[in-house]
């Protein structure tokens, strides 16, 4: 459940892309991000510690908005300052724009592999299809059959 990458990633970051994933109306409580910070990355005993002093200081620093509540209490709730939002996006931009312009030869070989699936997929539908109604057939059977049916075996 980690996240991967090839440099590590700072805790500010990490606070960061907490709130961003949690998307919370009213800003988000420092256990909800110490909780999303758990379930996605790997926290070492010293990782939890700062979580809090960062939570402190970031109002100061501007990286965030408290919207109520002091320091880093449960009481306490917190949102992206515009200005980390405009930044972010900024980023979200770039990387559309780098998937944007990968080479016509891939997707073209991802539409053919997306279209054989599909093809197979219709093929077991059918056959499912066709099992299902000889099903039916096979029980539909009129009520005079069922009871010579019964006779036969009673």
């Amino acid at each position: 459940m980690a996240e991967v990458s090839t440099r590590p990633i700072s805790t500010k970051d990490m606070i960061i892309h907490a709130v961003a994933g949690l998307n919370e109306r009213k800003g988000s409580n420092p256990i909800a991000i110490k909780k999303y910070l758990s379930d996605h990355y790997d926290l070492s005993q010293s990782r939890a510690v700062m979580i809090t002093k960062l939570l402190r200081r970031a109002p100061d620093e501007g990286w965030l908005t408290q919207m109520s509540g002091s320091g880093a209490s449960s009481g306490s709730y917190f949102k992206l300052s515009p200005e980390v939002r405009k930044m972010m996006q900024k980023t979200e931009a770039e990387e559309s724009n780098k998937k944007e312009k990968e080479p016509q030869q891939s997707r073209a070989k991802t539409r053919a592999s997306s279209e054989t699936g599909k093809r197979r997929a219709s093929k077991s539908a059918e056959k499912d299809l066709q099992a299902a109604k000889k099903k039916r057939a096979q029980s539909a059977k009129s009520p005079k059959e069922k009871a010579t049916a019964k006779k036969k075996t009673g």
